[in-house]
C-alpha cells in the first residue's frame, strides 16, 4: 500500500503524542507499506536530539510561524508556564479554534500537492489540526487518495487536557468526524463516550490499542538488592492523582523515581527522587535503573496514557494503578487482565501499599514479566489498515 501520514506537529519534540505518531509510522513501514509524511518542520521547536525519526520514502515539512508557541519543554518553571498559557489563550482566540501556530502552519502546508495515488491517508491527532489540514488538501484536490483514516489518540471536547471546552470546539470536532471513512480511538471507554456524544458517526468509530515506541529487553541493572519503583510522566492534578502513590512510597520506604511536570509540589526525600520532565536519553538511563514501572490511570474519561504500552514492551513488573469511575475501572481491569501482565491496585494508599508488598515479596499472582507483542507497531498498524480493506 501507498500510505500518507499527516501530522500537525514537529515529531522531534519530546511528547507522548509524538512518540505514538512515530510508532504508527514505523509500524506502517514495518508492515511493508510505502510511506510518505507531511509534518511541521523543526523550526522554532525545542527538539530532543535522541528521538529517532522513521526512514520513509518522502518527508514533506512546512514551517510554523517565526515565534512558534508550542508550550512543550523538558523542565522549567511550571507556574510560569501556566501564567504564560493564560496569555497565549488570550492571543489565540483571534486565530480561531486551532490557534495561531496551527492556522499559519496550515496555510503553508496547503502548498503540498501530489500526483501520487495514495491507497490510504492517515491523519494523527493530537494536534487536531492534522485532521483539518487533511480535509483541506482533499477538498482542494491536492491529494489523490482511496480511504481516509482519522486516528484520535485523545478526543477533543472530552479530553481532560482541554481547558477550553466550548461549543466552538465541539462543533469543529463534529465537522471533522463527518469526513473520513474510519475514526479510530485508543480506548474502549473513549469509543463509548464518543459514540454517545456524536451518534451520527458512531458506525465508523472503532478503537485499537496504541503501539509502543521502542522495545527494551533490559530487565534491571542497578546493582541494588532493593526494588526501585519509577513513575515517568506528567501528573497534573486535573488529569491524574499521584499523591496516593507518593504517600504509599513514603510509608513503604521504597526507592522511588518520579520524573514529570506537574502543578503539585511533591517533596524530594532520601528515598524518593523528584524531577521535572527529562529528555529521552536521561529517561532511558532512569528506566534502566528501575526495577518496577508504575502506571497511573487518568482521573476519569477512560483515556489510556501511552506509557502503559511502552512499559508493556519491557520485561519488568508493572504496577497498574486503577482510577476513574467504577465502570471505567472495571472495563480497564477486564481488558488488561487478559494479558496476565500487570499487578493491579486501586488508587488509594492502602491498596498501593498492598501491591508494593506483593511485588517486593515476588508474589505477582498470574502476572508475568514479558513483552506484549500485541502492542507492537507492526501488529497495531496491520489491524488498523484491515479496518478499510
Amino acid at each position: 500500500m501507498k500510505v500518507l501520514f499527516v501530522v500537525g506537529a514537529c515529531l522531534r519534540v519530546n511528547t507522548s503524542a509524538n512518540l505514538c505518531h512515530i510508532a504508527y509510522i514505523n509500524g506502517c513501514i514495518n508492515a511493508g507499506n510505502e510511506v510518505d509524511v507531511i509534518s511541521m518542520s523543526e523550526k522554532g521547536s525545542i527538539i530532543d536530539e535522541s528521538i529517532e525519526l522513521p526512514k520513509i520514502s518522502n518527508w514533506f515539512t512546512f514551517d510554523p510561524p517565526r515565534h512558534n508557541s508550542i508550550p512543550v519543554t523538558t523542565g522549567g518553571n511550571v507556574k510560569n508556564g501556566i501564567k504564560d498559557n493564560y496569555i497565549k489563550r488570550f492571543i489565540l482566540k483571534f486565530y480561531g479554534v486551532y490557534g495561531r501556530t496551527a492556522s499559519i502552519w496550515v496555510r503553508r502546508a496547503m502548498k503540498f500537492k501530489s500526483n501520487k495515488k495514495y491507497d490510504v491517508v492517515i491523519s494523527l491527532a493530537t494536534p487536531y489540526v492534522s485532521h483539518y489540514l487533511t480535509y483541506l488538501l482533499i477538498r482542494k484536490g491536492h491529494i489523490n487518495h482511496g480511504k481516509w483514516i482519522q486516528i484520535w489518540e485523545d478526543p477533543w471536547t472530552l479530553d481532560l487536557y482541554n481547558a477550553k471546552k466550548n461549543g466552538q470546539s465541539r462543533k469543529e470536532e463534529n465537522r471533522l468526524l463527518s469526513y473520513p471513512d474510519k475514526v479510530i480511538y485508543s480506548s474502549p471507554i473513549t469509543l463509548e463516550y464518543q459514540q454517545k456524544a456524536f451518534p451520527k458517526y458512531s458506525k465508523k468509530m472503532v478503537w485499537h490499542t496504541l503501539p509502543y515506541y521502542y522495545k527494551n529487553g533490559v530487565t534491571y541493572s542497578n546493582g541494588l538488592k532493593k526494588n526501585v519503583f519509577g513513575y515517568y510522566g506528567d501528573y497534573f492534578s486535573f488529569s491524574r492523582n499521584l499523591k496516593p502513590f507518593y504517600m504509599a512510597a513514603e510509608r513503604a520506604t521504597i526507592l522511588t523515581k518520579i520524573y514529570g511536570n506537574s502543578d503539585l509540589d511533591l517533596t524530594k526525600t532520601g528515598y524518593i527522587d523528584i524531577k521535572p520532565r527529562v529528555g529521552m536519553k536521561e529517561l532511558a538511563k532512569a528506566e534502566k535503573q528501575t526495577s518496577v514501572l508504575v502506571f497511573l490511570c487518568n482521573l476519569r474519561g477512560g483515556q489510556i496514557p501511552g506509557k502503559l504500552y511502552q512499559y508493556s514492551a519491557t520485561k519488568k513488573p508493572i504496577l497498574f494503578i486503577l482510577d476513574g469511575t467504577k465502570d471505567e475501572i472495571q472495563i480497564l481491569r477486564n481488558y488488561f487482565s487478559q494479558f496476565n501482565r500487570y499487578i493491579f491496585c486501586e488508587n488509594n494508599v492502602d491498596s498501593i501499599c498492598g501491591a508494593i508488598k506483593r511485588i517486593n515479596s515476588g508474589k505477582y499472582g498470574e502476572a508475568k514479566n514479558y513483552s506484549v507483542d500485541e502492542f507492537s507497531p507492526e501488529k497495531t498498524m496491520k489491524k488498523i489498515l484491515n479496518e478499510i480493506s
